[in-house]
């Protein structure tokens, strides 16, 4: 199956380099997740992951487990 795409809304984040790096850990420890990419300006989280290994409620799952606040993943 094909690489599904996801934004991420995140709420809250402090925008230094260790929350960003806390959240780029948590997200690419979780099997099927490939790619991610956090902007701290956006409050944004760029995520590909194969949709037959994790799903979107897992992923936003992830985040939230490590203390961030997200909002409707969106699709790319």
């Amino acid at each position: 199956m094909k690489s599904q795409r996801m934004t991420l809304p995140l709420y809250d984040l402090r925008g230094n380099d260790d929350t960003l790096l806390l959240i780029k850990q948590a997200l690419v420890q979780e099997a099927g997740v490939k790619y991610v990419y956090v902007n701290a300006d956006t409050e944004m989280a760029y995520v590909e992951y194969d949709p037959a290994m994790t799903s979107q409620d897992k992923v936003v799952a992830v985040v939230e487990q490590a203390g961030f606040h997200v909002g409707k993943p969106g699709m790319r």
